[in-house]
C-alpha cells in the first residue's frame, strides 16, 4: 500500500472516529465481500456486522454492550438509500429483562440498493444508539 494512501486511510478514520471503517472494497464492475462491521464509540458501544456478496446480504446483526443495564432493547435495521431516503426499515423483537450486553439477529431483504444500513438500538420504545456500515458495489 503506497505511503499516500495508507495517509488517506488514517485520515478518514480520524474524521470518523465513531465508527470502524468499512471493509467494502471493490474493483469498478466487480462485487465486492460484503462483510463489513462498524461501532460506535459512546455507551452504550452500538455494533452492526453485515455479511453477503455485493447487494446481496446474508445477515444483518446489531449488538450492544454497557456498562449499566438495558432494559427492554431491540434493533430495528433501517436500509437507506444514497440520497438519504430510508425505503426499508425491519422492526426487531424487543427483549424483555434488562442485559449489560445482547445481539439481535435480522433477515435482511433479498436485496438492497447502494447507500448505508443502520442498526439502531431502542431501550422501552425510545432510541438510544445506532451504528451504520455502507453499501456499495
Amino acid at each position: 500500500m503506497s505511503h499516500n494512501l495508507t495517509r488517506y486511510f488514517l485520515h478518514a478514520l480520524r474524521l470518523a472516529p465513531t465508527f470502524v471503517f468499512p471493509l467494502l472494497v471493490a474493483m469498478p464492475g466487480q462485487y465486492a465481500l460484503a462483510t463489513a462491521d462498524g461501532c460506535t464509540g459512546f455507551s452504550p458501544r452500538t455494533c452492526i456486522n453485515v455479511t453477503g456478496e455485493g447487494l446481496k446480504l446474508n445477515s444483518v446483526v446489531g449488538s450492544f454492550k454497557k456498562a449499566t443495564r438495558l432494559c427492554n432493547w431491540r434493533y430495528d435495521i433501517v436500509y437507506t438509500d444514497t440520497n438519504g431516503k430510508n425505503y426499508n426499515t425491519v422492526k426487531g423483537r424487543t427483549t424483555s429483562g434488562c442485559d449489560f450486553s445482547g445481539s439481535s439477529s435480522v433477515t435482511p431483504p433479498k436485496s438492497v440498493r447502494t447507500g448505508k444500513v443502520c442498526a439502531r438500538l431502542y431501550e422501552n420504545g425510545s432510541y438510544v444508539n445506532a451504528a451504520c456500515v455502507n453499501l456499495f458495489r
